[in-house]
Order: structure tokens, then C-alpha cells, then sequence
């Protein structure tokens, strides 16, 4: 990320807004609260107030810091929105569709976006070029997906949203972080987010994954400097939550982030005894969710490897219990901070029914992390109940709220936690109830960053189907006609992976050339090739069926292990590349007697 039209950009303190300094003193209620220069602040004594240079400091021969600058919320922010300048008739039009709509969509349900997407970079619009021409392209992509373009790449306006992500990324080409100081990582930061959403909205996984890890990296090396500057408050508040929240679009696609200093986390990484409000709850919630994919990640290999350390295995164990113990005192203080809140909105509601989500999912991950066994998901019935109950909920109180065009969002929040539900509770009752919240008319249409509603329900009822031989079903009959579901095939291929290690494929490395980076900064997109439906005459195999009437489950299937062995249970299912007409997946057995690789199957599964 580098830039040619940055060379005259002012101190990242000044870009952090485009209001003019506080006054020395203000009211809080009935209590006055003394500012002043950063340098009198932090010496505490009182400050002079003289402008532009603190005459205390100066005389001191100390330097003078100036004067912080308090940034109202936006959603309280009364003043006229910054306007940047603008030219053609594309940039007005893309401009406006962003203030007006992707500002207020692209948060979704977990976090407001009126103080991020409607906020601060709307603000930065202004100042920042990089800023500018990456909201511009962003807008233009999301225009089209509501428009009801799925395939937001394939409907760019003369090219026009290329352009202003070439411009972007040209924009911040020669920002050095290193040498310019911790500070200056805010603006980087913040764009590589407005670069990750456009990579999102044009389904681009490795593109996504790359910048994804390239912020994460730059936080990674931030070494814990003072707090009190603007610009590191907008990074520890705002921007470090949206990477640790980007956890779940990286490590549920197999991409391994660098981890998030502990000195910029929430609670410098312990939970606390109460939440204050619901928003330190939410980001405490995401830096548990973080550390423990990160656990499991790393537990995996132990688990399989026979020759692991028995020492690493007991610092896994101790590990687990850990963050085990942290995860229910979240519960316990978030509990508490329920008690306090005296009315609800919808959206309130919805909320805190995500967090409970997360919060049972993070249980399971967290739990079953040390286990090979599938049957082990057997002893989570009620976490998983737990999962579909507030999901329904979730649903339930935005659904009146939510607009036609609010079919993608930034955030991961409930398709991927609906999915793995349905994937992985083998209780026929309650799997099915998974696959009937995907299919609901307020559902089976969202996106979720990289995460599609209609992709999952054919996979969800792929796995359904493999695992209980529900052949002779009507489910895929009654929605032939709406998703465009006629089969499967299978695609075998040499994918060799020993008992060992994981059942899973190394992810490819997402690192680009130097030529790819130049091309991509010249309005040239890139990504790994997409793999289609097979060409040519290819077998049937059988229709995709999965039985989602309860009427002819047997009774005895309803006790652990409902009658699936675990011989005959789905260890893995990897995602793959989507095209037009489906998705392929990649799908993890048991081997044969005698065999000492799992068995991989590559399908080809068809979505419209």
C-alpha cells in the first residue's frame, strides 16, 4: 500500500477529523472537565492554553504537543457532512449512493456503521485521497449488488470502480510506516479496511485474505507507545475491533493472521468483572473469538501428529482451559450488563442475540479443539440449541427492519455460525432447524463478507444428505426451481493427505508478485482462477437431496450419536472457489480399512 499524490498530507492527528480544536475547558453534565496541550496534560499541571504554542512548555524548553481534538460521535455530529471535491458525474453519483445507503448497510447488525462507514471516513473523504477514491470504488461496487448484481465485477460502469481502486491503492503507495512512526499506521490502516470491503464485494477470497493480513501485520508490529494522541485512539478504538472482528473472515477461510499486540486489545486481553456498555462486551467478545481460533488453529496439529511433545499437549490443555474460563466470565459479566439496560430497540435485541451466538460458538470451538473424534460436537446439543435459538431471535427482531437493498454486509455475524450448525450437530431435529433459518426469505438471499446464504444451504444439505443417506427426500425437489439445484458431480483429483495432519489442504500463499501489485495499482484486478462447472458431458451422480420433513425420523436417532457413526460423519468441508452456476467443495472422511490418508473428494455443487 503506496502512494504518489500523498507527498503534502499533514500530521495524522490533523487527518483524524475536520473539526477545529476544543476550547481549554468544557461542561460534562455538572462537571467540568479540563483540557489542554497534550504535553500539559500528560505533566499534569495546568495548562496557558496559548495558541498556536503552550507558553508553559515553551519557556520550560519543552516541545508543545498541541492541543487534542475531541471528535464528536458521529450518529450526534449535527454539523453539515464534509464534502470532498468532486468532479465528474460518476464521482458525484458514487458519493452520494455512499452517504446515503452504503454508510448505513455495510455495518449490519453487530456494530452501528453511522460512526465508522458514516463517520470517520466520511470525514476522511475530505483530506485523504486514498480515502476518497476507495470509498468511490467501494460505492460503485455496492450500488450494483443491490441493484440485484450478484456478481458485482461483472457490471462495473465503464470500468469506473477499477479505476478508483487503482487510484486508491496509488494513493498510499509510498506511505512508510516505519519510517514515519506508529502513529502514522492510522490512515494505512483505515484504508486497507476500505480495501478489504471492496474485495469482498467482488468475492475476491485471496485478494481479500492478502490485505486482511497486511493490516494485521502492521498492527502486529506497533509496539505500545503513548495512548493519548488522536490517531492512537482511533486506532486502539475503532480500527484494532474491525481486524479482531476480521478474525472469522480469516481463519474460517483457512488464512492465518498475525496475532493482535496485547497492549491494543480490550482490557489489554483480560475480561473484566462488568462491561460498561454493550460495545466493550462486543469487542471483548471478538478478542476471546480471536484467541480462540488461533488456539485451534495450533491445537489441530498436536491432535493428529503422534509424535507431538507431551509437554506441548499439556500447554494445549492448559491453554484451552484458559480461555475456556475467560469465555464464561464473559458470559457472567455480560449477564450482568443486561440487568442494567432498562429499555430495548430492535436492533438492541439483536445484538446482544449475536453475542450469545458467538459466545455458545466459541464455547464448541474452543471445547472440542483437543478432540478428533466428530462424535465429540455429540456433548453440545445444548450449545448448539443455543446457537439456532438466539439466531431466530436475531432475525426475528431485524427482520421488519431491514431494507431491500441490505443483502451484504462487512461483517461475519450469524450465516457462518447457522452453517456450522447445521454441519456439525448431527441432532436430526436440530440441524434441520439450522437448514430452515438459511432458507428464510429474509436470509437466503444475504452476504456476509465472503459468506453466501445460498451457497450454504446447498452445502448444508449436501452434508446432511452424505452423512444420513436421505436419498429418497423431496427437500431439493420443492426448491429445484427456485435455487437451480439438478445434482452434483464429483471431480477426483490426486489430494493426498495422511492421517497425521488435519483434514484439511495447506491454504495457497496470498502473497503477490511485485507486478501483480503493479498491475492491480493501474486499475487491474486479480485474484486465484475460478473454477466453474465441469464442461462437457459429465455423470449425474444422483440428485442433491436432503430430507428436511421430521415426520419419518426415527425416534432413536434423536440420543448422541443419532445414528451417524463416526466413521460416516464429515471431518472437514472446505469451500472453494464459486462461479456462476455453483461452488466446488472439498469434503474430509474417514479412509477404508488398511488406509492411511483421509478421504478427500472434490464436489462440484450447483447454486443459482
Amino acid at each position: 500500500m503506496s502512494s504518489s499524490d500523498t507527498s503534502s498530507v499533514g500530521s495524522v492527528a490533523e487527518l483524524s477529523t475536520s473539526t477545529p480544536p476544543a476550547p481549554a475547558s468544557r461542561r460534562k453534565g455538572n462537571k467540568k472537565v479540563r483540557t489542554g496541550c497534550i504535553t500539559c496534560k500528560i505533566r499534569k499541571v495546568k495548562c496557558d492554553e496559548a495558541k498556536p504554542s503552550c507558553q508553559r512548555c515553551v519557556k520550560t524548553g519543552r516541545v508543545c504537543d498541541g492541543y487534542p481534538v475531541l471528535r464528536p460521535r458521529a450518529s450526534r455530529f449535527k454539523s453539515p457532512s464534509p464534502t470532498p471535491a468532486l468532479e465528474t458525474a460518476d464521482e458525484l453519483r458514487a458519493f452520494d449512493h455512499y452517504k446515503s445507503r452504503s454508510a448505513f448497510l455495510l455495518g449490519g447488525i453487530t456494530v452501528a456503521g453511522e460512526e465508522f462507514w458514516g463517520g470517520l471516513v466520511i470525514q476522511l473523504t475530505v483530506t485523504e485521497p486514498a480515502v476518497r477514491h476507495a470509498v468511490l470504488a467501494l460505492s460503485c461496487l455496492h450500488e450494483e449488488l443491490c441493484k440485484g448484481n450478484e456478481a458485482g465485477r461483472l457490471h462495473l460502469r465503464n470500468g469506473f470502480a477499477f479505476s478508483e481502486y487503482g487510484k486508491a491503492i496509488a494513493a498510499v503507495r509510498s506511505w512508510d510506516v516505519t519510517r514515519r512512526g506508529p502513529e502514522s499506521a492510522a490512515i494505512p490502516l483505515l484504508v486497507c479496511v476500505l480495501f478489504i470491503c471492496i474485495e469482498f464485494l467482488m468475492r475476491y477470497e485471496a485478494a481479500s485474505q492478502l490485505h486482511i493480513c497486511q493490516g494485521r501485520l502492521i498492527l502486529s508490529r506497533m509496539e505500545q507507545v503513548s495512548l493519548d494522541s488522536p490517531s492512537m485512539e482511533m486506532i486502539r478504538k475503532v480500527l484494532v475491533p474491525i481486524y479482531a472482528r476480521l478474525s472469522l473472515a480469516s481463519y474460517l477461510f483457512a488464512t492465518r493472521p498475525e496475532p493482535i499486540p496485547v497492549h491494543l486489545t480490550t482490557g489489554n486481553g483480560c475480561t473484566p468483572l462488568t462491561f460498561e456498555s454493550m460495545s466493550d462486551a462486543r469487542d471483548m467478545m471478538f478478542h476471546l473469538l480471536d484467541q480462540g481460533l488461533r488456539f485451534t488453529t495450533s491445537g489441530k496439529h498436536a491432535v493428529y501428529n503422534p509424535a507431538a511433545d507431551p509437554w506441548e499437549v499439556q500447554r494445549l490443555k492448559a491453554t484451552q482451559a484458559h480461555i475456556l474460563a475467560q469465555l464464561s466470565q464473559w458470559n457472567t459479566a455480560f449477564t450482568f450488563l443486561r440487568t442494567t439496560i432498562i429499555s430495548e430497540t430492535a436492533m438492541s435485541k439483536a445484538t446482544q442475540d449475536l453475542l450469545y451466538v458467538f459466545y455458545h460458538t466459541a464455547t464448541i470451538w474452543v471445547g472440542s479443539a483437543l478432540s478428533p473424534c466428530e462424535t465429540t460436537y455429540d456433548d453440545y446439543v445444548s450449545s448448539f440449541a443455543a446457537v439456532i435459538s438466539h439466531a431466530s431471535s436475531a432475525i426475528a427482531a431485524t427482520g421488519s427492519l431491514q431494507r431491500e437493498d441490505a443483502v451484504f454486509t462487512f461483517e461475519t455475524e450469524y450465516l457462518a455460525p447457522i452453517y456450522w450448525t447445521a454441519a456439525k450437530c448431527r441432532h436430526p431435529l436440530l440441524r434441520r432447524a439450522a437448514l430452515r433459518l438459511l432458507e428464510r426469505e429474509e436470509v437466503k438471499r444475504r452476504r456476509e463478507n465472503l459468506w453466501r446464504a445460498r451457497e450454504l444451504i446447498v452445502i448444508a444439505a449436501y452434508i446432511i444428505e452424505v452423512e444420513e443417506g436421505q436419498e429418497q427426500s423431496t427437500y431439493y425437489d420443492s426448491l429445484g426451481d427456485m435455487y437451480g439445484i439438478e445434482g452434483y458431480w464429483h471431480h477426483e483429483e490426486e489430494l493426498r493427505v495422511p492421517l497425521t495432519q488435519p483434514p484439511s489442504l495447506e491454504k495457497p500463499d496470498t502473497k503477490f508478485s511485485q507486478e501483480e501489485l503493479v498491475d492491480i495499482g493501474q486499475g487491474t484486478s486479480f485474484d486465484l482462477p475460478l473454477r466453474d462447472a465441469p464442461r462437457g458431458p459429465v455423470p449425474l451422480v444422483q440428485d442433491v437431496k436432503a430430507a428436511r420433513a421430521i415426520t419419518n425420523i426415527d425416534p432413536g436417532r434423536l440420543q448422541a450419536p443419532f445414528g451417524i457413526s463416526e466413521g460416516s460423519r464429515i471431518k472437514n468441508t472446505l469451500i472453494g472457489s464459486a462461479g456462476a452456476d455453483g461452488v466446488w467443495i472439498t469434503t474430509f472422511m474417514d479412509p477404508e480399512p488398511g488406509m492411511t490418508e483421509w478421504s478427500v473428494r472434490k464436489t462440484f455443487l450447483k447454486v443459482q
